[in-house]
């Protein structure tokens, strides 16, 4: 991702489909472009903890996702019970455009991050929350190979509570 990759994040982040399991106590409405810039200025710099991207069908920009060692994340790996040895890897998805939603493009990243941080990264797993009711997004992790470990309380705050959120998880062996 680079910097003139921020206005389409910014719009994504305004999209209803992304909102609906985005959008945090706190978190600006509308999101802006300095909002953007804010939050995902730093990842663009080499040697962040989190790598930014994104998505790409037929060179048309659709999505966003970044991974991470959740071990750069320590504080949120023991609020949650997240996988805790030095090779787990987080990742974060939207896809954004609305006509690219429910076409396959969340499953296929996500099984290609997988696969990429598994042979390029050594990762023992990649581990991921999401929202309970957010049954797409679990379907999309589930066809990527991804399964439901249990039920945790996210870091993120909506509507003054920590999120109730599946941990899927997804192992070198599957």
């Amino acid at each position: 991702m680079r910097e003139d990759d921020l206005p389409l994040l910014a719009t994504w982040r305004n999209e209803p489909h992304v909102r609906a399991w985005w959008e945090m106590d706190g978190d600006p409405v509308p999101y802006t472009l300095e909002d953007a810039r804010k939050e995902y200025g730093p990842d663009l710099e080499l040697g962040g903890p989190s790598i930014p991207a994104i998505i790409l069908v037929r060179d048309r920009p659709v999505g966003y996702v970044q991974w991470y060692r959740w071990a750069d994340y320590a504080d949120e790996v023991v609020q949650v019970g997240l996988p805790a040895d030095a090779d787990a890897f987080g990742l974060d998805i939207l896809v954004g455009e609305p006509d690219a939603v429910g076409a396959g493009v969340g499953s296929a990243t996500v099984d290609l991050v997988c696969r990429t941080l598994f042979a390029e990264r050594d990762a023992s797993c990649v581990a991921l929350l999401t929202a309970v009711g957010n049954e797409p997004a679990q379907r999309a992790y589930e066809k990527a190979g991804m399964r439901k470990v249990r039920h945790a309380l996210d870091t993120d705050i909506k509507d003054g509570r920590r999120v109730e959120s599946w941990l899927m998880v997804r192992y070198r062996d599957t």
